[in-house]
């Protein structure tokens, strides 16, 4: 990870529920999606919950171009203090992993507990050429087809065949598809 500081993060842009003096958890989501589409339980947890938005998701104002690993630690950190949370248990989804490790290792002695779902330690071939085939899914999601495509990729790339057989008759794949090509891609997926 680099070391280059991050410059101000302002204003705060963040998901925060739960009272101010109770334990504190910080949510991190993952690349393309938001607070609310990767943790749609926030509310139902106990404590101050704070879940940051990524340039370009939620109220946050898109970024110009990729955005760095320590700009969005720095995004982690002006959230907590915003909530007035001194520690925190760290959850990272995804992207949200990675942003978590970097939390962590730059503060900490602001973490109590470390929690990693779906993270990845490098960019494997495999890896970037599933990053490559949704960026270019990602160029065509303003018209239906494209959107479509896009939410069969990602309904494949992220679920498993355990999965599927699991759901049962529950959760047939077009509807899933179908329910991520609605969901309006963060405008800052790309960036992410």
């Amino acid at each position: 990870m680099a070391s280059t500081p991050a410059g101000p993060v302002s204003p705060v842009h963040a998901l925060v529920t739960g009272p101010p003096d109770s334990h504190g958890i910080l949510l991190l989501h993952g690349t393309g999606g938001s607070p609310q589409t990767n943790f749609p339980f926030q509310a139902a947890l106990p404590g101050r919950v704070v879940a940051p938005f990524y340039p370009g998701t939620g109220p946050a104002p898109a970024a110009e171009g990729p955005i760095e690993l320590d700009h969005l630690v720095a995004t982690a950190l002006a959230a907590v203090d915003h909530a007035e949370l001194t520690t925190v248990d760290v959850v990272g989804y995804s992207l949200g992993s990675a942003i978590a490790v970097g939390f962590a290792a730059r503060h900490p002695h602001r973490v109590r507990r470390l929690v990693l779902s779906a993270g990845l330690a490098h960019a494997s071939p495999s890896l970037r050429l599933t990053l490559a085939t949704w960026l270019a899914l990602l160029d065509r999601t303003g018209d239906p087809d494209g959107a479509m495509a896009l939410g069969r990729f990602l309904a494949w790339a992220s679920s498993s065949e355990e999965f599927w057989d699991r759901a049962g008759n529950s959760h047939e794949p077009e509807d899933v598809a179908a329910l991520i090509a609605g969901s309006n891609m963060a405008n800052g997926s790309t960036a992410h």
